[in-house]
């Protein structure tokens, strides 16, 4: 099967590439890198050029350019609904061509769009007002009146919509083109696992993205007062805006993560540290297993209340006992449901069945 994958979070659809490729398939990735993540791509969509002149490239020459090149393939994915520069329509003229001019289309409900906006609001807890008030307005183009006609409008374009977790299911279960849930995928074999062995101290780290909507600052100040209460047996690491093998190799220093607070499930980060076998605490509610079908899961599930997180990261530090124990299953978790061969494959059946 010939297949293109256009735009890319946190490598989710590189790992998808990679197993895809795996299972025999000619795959091409097209995405901007995902800025300073700096994710590799078969075709980027970034400018060599620098000032206004590499803007202009970026924003209109390159994609025109390049559109030629992304037509004819059995099935094109997206990772959104908003991919090229929205100025003279471009966004919506580019991916309605995309959509033509290739046999099957497919949109991946992950990371923000209009969609999940509109339909958060039903879950108990949600990161709009975190983000709103703390990433500013730059993060909520989602909530223009353009932007939500032109989401909905591309939703019911596509073939199918393939959401990754429980939240963006039920945002987009209005569409009857909606898709099972197909869990992120990550090249395990290529993440070595070492025991979660803790030496001198315990070192928990958080990772800063997007403060808003991870809601740092419950983890930072829950963080802070663990520290404080135990100076003799925790150092903390609050870091960001690092590319991605840089991240991943701080990470493997670290004993626990804790990834993000709003979510009723993790994130790309969170598969990343289960695969390290780190201790993870992020969101993982009981409706974020019921929709992966599964009764159980390492992450721990954490909220945005500070009393919460220190009442978690205190149970680890009284008993750091648990830590290797919980490392292991992270291990195997990770490789049971996130392995990327397997993802890919749910992949293929899902697009040959839609």
């Amino acid at each position: 099967m010939k297949i293109l994958l256009l735009g890319d979070y946190s490598a989710l659809h590189k790992n998808l590439q990679d197993g895809l490729i795996e299972l025999g398939h000619d795959v091409t990735l097209v995405s901007h890198g995902d800025g300073w993540k700096q994710i590799g791509n078969d075709i980027s969509l970034q400018s060599k050029r620098k000032g206004w002149i590499g803007k202009l490239d970026r924003k209109y020459i390159r994609p025109i350019k390049l559109i030629s090149q992304l037509k004819g393939y059995d099935v094109v994915q997206f990772i959104g609904p908003l991919l090229f520069s929205q100025s003279f329509g471009y966004n919506e003229k580019l991916i309605s061509y995309l959509i033509k001019h290739n046999k099957k289309s497919f949109l991946l409900a992950a990371g923000d769009n209009s969609i999940y906006w509109e339909h958060a609001r039903q879950l108990r807890y949600w990161p709009n007002e975190e983000a709103r008030a703390i990433d500013g307005e730059t993060k909520y183009i989602w909530a223009k009146p353009s932007m939500k006609r032109w989401n909905h409008k591309m939703a019911g374009m596509v073939d199918g919509i393939i959401p990754i977790t429980y939240s963006y299911a039920i945002g987009h279960e209005q569409f009857k083109n909606l898709c099972n849930t197909i869990p992120i995928p990550v090249d395990i074999s290529k993440i070595q696992y070492q025991d979660n062995i803790v030496k001198d101290k315990i070192i928990i780290f958080h990772g800063l993205n997007r403060i808003g909507f991870k809601g740092t600052k419950y983890i930072k100040k829950a963080m802070e007062i663990i520290k404080e209460k135990y100076p003799d047996k925790v150092d903390i690491i609050i870091k960001g805006n690092m590319p991605l093998k840089e991240y991943l190799k701080l990470l493997k220093k670290t004993n626990i993560i804790l990834d993000q607070t709003f979510g009723y499930n993790y994130g790309v980060n969170a598969v990343f540290s289960l695969a390290l076998g780190k201790v993870t605490l992020s969101g993982c509610e009981p409706e974020c297993l019921k929709e992966f079908k599964i009764k159980s899961s390492p992450v721990i599930n954490i909220l945005p209340d500070v009393d919460q997180i220190v009442s978690v990261l205190e149970e680890l530090v009284q008993h750091p006992e648990k830590i290797p124990e919980i490392g292991k299953a992270s291990r195997k978790y990770a490789e049971d449901l996130h392995d990327y061969k397997k993802i890919a494959q749910q992949y293929i059946d899902t697009w040959n069945n839609a």
